[in-house]
């Protein structure tokens, strides 16, 4: 299986770029707290359809 080559680059280069500008020093943790909040507010409301919705989504 090779690789190819425009993708690679591409992907290298983003990465490259990414790690420069300290993107994804920002990017990743804000990603992985938005996933967080969302499955907790998901896994909350199975039980309790309603009240907290605003609170808890723009206020946590």
């Amino acid at each position: 299986m090779s690789v190819p080559p425009l993708p690679y680059k591409v992907i290298k280069n983003f990465c490259c770029l990414n790690r420069y500008n300290g993107v994804m020093n920002w990017v990743l943790p804000f990603l992985q707290n938005l996933v967080h909040s969302f499955f907790n507010f998901f896994m909350k409301t199975q039980d309790t359809r309603n009240e907290q919705f605003s609170s808890h989504v723009f206020f946590q």
